[in-house]
């Protein structure tokens, strides 16, 4: 099992590569293939630098392909990999290990539990001040009205009614009466996210490794309600500021 947990070594991603600055944000756009579902995904899909291979199953046309590398880290959701395990329902001769985030356990199928581990994506844990709030819409397609309501609710529960009230408020991938909207350019490259701590509004049925959350991590920001740990106890770094810890 891969393991890259020192404190001077971590992945080093090149967050602005060009694989997306070439795209402008536009409506999403279903398509039927894996491709065109990582397109319909982005920014979500965005592609970044992970050891253990990140990789759409979705796109995958026969567990063959799968072969070529010992270990893969799936990025769909729920809904999506539902559909893949439905087309594969067990892995036949397959070796390679596939990773997925600890609260996708209850789909996978019980032929695949020799080639399943499972993961958390965590945060470094340490004292950090922020004076801006950045509402992030989890996943495009959501009716998210009652999400919000219930991120404000528990903002207002961790944060103090008052202190809520004096941040900084914006929105990303969605506009909100009461929150200032914020581009994904703007986003990318002008807000200072060390100070923000960023709020995934809804659940992720559609992809579960999103780009946006490992972005604003590796920039510095805090995610809420996102596990802490000590660097020493995540077992791969993808940043200073977070990594993989995996489970049981």
């Amino acid at each position: 099992m891969p393991r890259m947990n020192q404190s001077s070594e971590f992945i080093k991603v090149d967050w602005f590569q060009k694989s997306w600055q070439k795209r402008p944000f536009q409506p999403f756009v279903p398509m039927a293939s894996g491709t065109g579902i990582a397109w319909y995904l982005w920014p979500y899909s965005t592609a970044y630098c992970n050891p253990l291979n990140p990789i759409f199953l979705t796109s995958v046309k026969d567990l063959k392909s799968l072969s070529t590398k010992e270990s893969w880290f799936p990025r769909e959701g729920m809904e999506l990999l539902s559909l893949f395990f439905k087309k594969f329902p067990e892995p036949k001769s397959l070796k390679s290990a596939l990773y997925f985030e600890s609260y996708l356990r209850g789909i996978i199928p019980e032929a695949w539990f020799k080639q399943v581990k499972f993961y958390q994506q965590t945060q470094t844990a340490r004292e950090q001040s922020f004076d801006t709030l950045i509402f992030i819409l989890a996943n495009p397609d959501i009716n998210w009205q009652h999400s919000l309501k219930l991120a404000i609710e528990q903002l207002e529960q961790s944060l103090g009614k008052r202190r809520y009230a004096r941040l900084k408020k914006l929105s990303l991938l969605f506009e909100v009466k009461g929150l200032e909207p914020i581009v994904w350019n703007d986003f990318v490259f002008v807000t200072d996210l060390s100070k923000s701590l960023c709020v995934f509004v809804g659940e992720k049925p559609l992809i579960s490794d999103d780009f946006i959350s490992h972005f604003a991590s590796a920039k510095g920001s805090q995610i809420f309600l996102m596990p802490t740990a000590a660097k020493s106890d995540l077992d791969i770094l993808l940043s200073p500021y977070h990594g993989i810890r995996f489970l049981d």
